[in-house]
């Protein structure tokens, strides 16, 4: 389904009159009406954004960054679309705010790596592998940063680090360890801040370090 045709059915299931005080019956059918289009896009949507992640992940592992970027925006406006509808706040697990849940695409070859938004002391930044394929040396992507042994020990592994200055890599912070993909590592953060990235370990400054790798990323405070 065209992402268009869901705008078409979001922006129905959101709209007001502007005609002053409606009847009380117009506003419960209104209301019926809107919960029916949220039972209805939902599934529809989500069965979207499961095919949408496939694709993005058929084009970052043969290397096709734009395309992969391209896709992943698609999915950002989806997934706020559906975030839009939902009636109550958001709330993570032990009832913390959810600040941040998205998929990051991380290059290899870019010392800003994927940016997060300001964070606060004491926040919970949760990470988990998704796919993907990276090495901070070389021609071929061949390293997943979420295995125990790699060939490039822990120069490949993800990490959250201080954003670069003058493209020069920022100070490491924290390194994410392997097998996240099926335990999601989440680390507090220490000193409130809004330089924090995400990026390989070493050779990010390498314009042609290869590859990229996928992380969901959720932080909550």
């Amino acid at each position: 389904m065209k992402a268009a045709t869901l705008l078409v059915f979001f922006s129905l299931s959101i709209c007001q009159s502007s005609y002053g005080a409606e009847p009380p019956e117009l506003e419960a059918l209104r209301n019926s009406y809107n919960v029916a289009v949220a039972r209805t896009m939902k599934p529809v949507s989500e069965t979207y954004v499961v095919e949408l992640k496939k694709l993005r992940d058929q084009y970052t592992k043969s290397a096709k960054l734009d395309e992969a970027n391209a896709v992943q925006i698609e999915i950002k406006l989806i997934t706020d679309k559906l975030n839009a509808m939902a009636a109550a706040p958001t709330f993570a697990h032990g009832g913390d705010v959810k600040v941040l849940e998205t998929t990051a695409i991380i290059p290899a070859a870019a010392p800003g790596g994927f940016k997060l938004p300001p964070l606060r002391r004491g926040d919970k930044i949760t990470l988990s592998y998704v796919s993907g394929l990276w090495k901070c040396d070389g021609n071929i992507a061949s390293v997943n940063p979420d295995e125990e042994v790699t060939e490039r020990g822990d120069r490949a592994r993800l990490v959250l680090a201080e954003g670069p200055k003058n493209n020069v890599p920022g100070g490491i912070i924290k390194m994410v360890p392997p097998s996240t993909k099926g335990n999601p590592f989440t680390y507090m953060v220490q000193t409130t801040r809004d330089d924090v990235v995400l990026r390989i370990h070493s050779g990010s400054d390498n314009p042609k370090s290869p590859g990229s790798v996928v992380y969901t990323v959720k932080i909550s405070r």
